[in-house]
């Protein structure tokens, strides 16, 4: 099986205002679909790789089928504070106009190894042992661009698969 490259590029910080008043989109020119990263303050974690940062990533998520970045957010109760930060992700590949399928797939592959790869004290859910007949891709590397927070630039299924 050929190696699939999952592009994202985020954008932010933001804060929970700013994602639920602008980031509700769908129209030619913007999708406000993707994946998303929430840091705030966490009494019992310190930002490893920002030590002077009081925020931690806490949680990692993506938008289902028929809801933007503005209505995820809005469901979440945590992140509603100033300090909070909210980055957004888009995948971008021009395949996904033509098969929305692919695009699911690719954002939900992306989602779990995210989690798996920094476990972030938020996400209860697709924690732990994962398994590549759990991934759609079984195979692949995600490459973050612009401004990615705390994630490294590259992760490899391979480093999260077992």
């Amino acid at each position: 099986m050929a190696e699939k490259i999952i592009t994202i590029r985020w954008e932010g910080p933001f804060n929970f205002k700013k994602v639920v008043d602008d980031y509700y989109l769908d129209t030619d020119d913007r999708s406000d679909f993707g994946l998303y990263q929430i840091y705030g303050p966490h009494r019992l974690y310190l930002n490893k790789k920002r030590p002077l940062a009081t925020n931690v990533l806490l949680y990692i998520g993506k938008t289902v089928s028929g809801s933007t970045f503005s209505g995820r957010i809005k469901k979440h109760g945590f992140c509603h504070l100033p300090e909070h930060e909210i980055y957004l992700g888009r995948i971008e590949d021009p395949q996904y106009d033509q098969n929305f399928e692919v695009w699911e797939h690719d954002v939900g592959d992306a989602e779990k190894i995210l989690i798996n790869r920094y476990s972030p004290s938020y996400n209860a859910n697709l924690t732990g042992d994962l398994r590549g007949d759990q991934l759609h891709s079984s195979k692949c590397t995600i490459i973050n661009i612009g401004a990615m927070a705390d994630l490294e630039e590259t992760i490899q299924s391979e480093d999260v698969v077992y």
